[in-house]
């Protein structure tokens, strides 16, 4: 019979390609941290470094405390530490979950952005909260992780009645986090030469069973 064949041959398949279409990585992630409303500040984020190298993303993402959803949709964008805005995307609850070292804190959130390739330089990555919105951040973290490559270099926050790039503000609690980036994934040789191994294999156990 040809179906328990391509049952087979779907499966194999299935197996060997599954690390390939996992979600990719948050760019930062925490174990821990206390949970802060926005109250009046509405553009919230953090300044970075990529030092060596470069580094791609394929998504722009906000933090989900709880990992119960969002209230709101949220307007997340990437700038140049110049202002040239590079990236922008509108997370919801509809957006593709990624899984955060805090746990039961929460969930990162994340929606698909075109490739985009950070060269060595200065960059920004905020959000836009409404007075007093009902989505939370993280503030005081602790285990605190970047990509290889990639450095924090302070939270930033302003009040505004619109999307903008967020400016510095006397933050009392510091390491405040709600948006972030989704490192891009690139399938490893190995990985690749298993899947033309295993196609290969269950072609051949074909044309065997003709």
């Amino acid at each position: 019979m040809r179906k328990p064949l391509l049952t087979s041959l779907v499966a194999t398949a299935a197996l060997v390609l599954a690390p390939l279409v996992q979600a990719s990585p948050a760019a930062l992630d925490f174990n821990g941290g206390d949970v802060y409303t926005t109250g009046i500040l509405n553009n919230i984020g953090w300044s970075f470094s990529v030092s060596t190298g470069t580094i791609r993303i394929d998504g722009l993402g906000l933090f989900d405390v709880g990992a119960d959803g969002l209230s709101n949709r949220h307007q997340v964008g990437l700038w140049r530490a110049d202002g040239a805005l590079l990236a922008q995307a509108t997370v919801s609850s509809s957006s593709t979950a990624v899984a955060s070292a805090a746990g039961p804190l929460g969930q990162w959130l994340f929606e698909g952005i075109d490739t985009l390739t950070l060269t060595a330089g200065n960059y920004v990555i905020g959000a836009f909260y409404a007075d007093e919105d009902a989505d939370f951040v993280v503030a005081s973290t602790t285990g605190t992780l970047t990509a290889a490559g990639l450095a924090y270099t302070g939270s930033l926050a302003s009040d505004g009645s619109a999307w903008a790039k967020p400016g510095p503000y006397g933050l009392v609690q510091p390491s405040i986090f709600g948006p972030n980036l989704r490192l891009a994934t690139v399938p490893e040789p190995m990985t690749m030469t298993l899947v033309a191994l295993a196609l290969g294999a269950a072609f051949t156990r074909r044309r065997r069973s003709h």
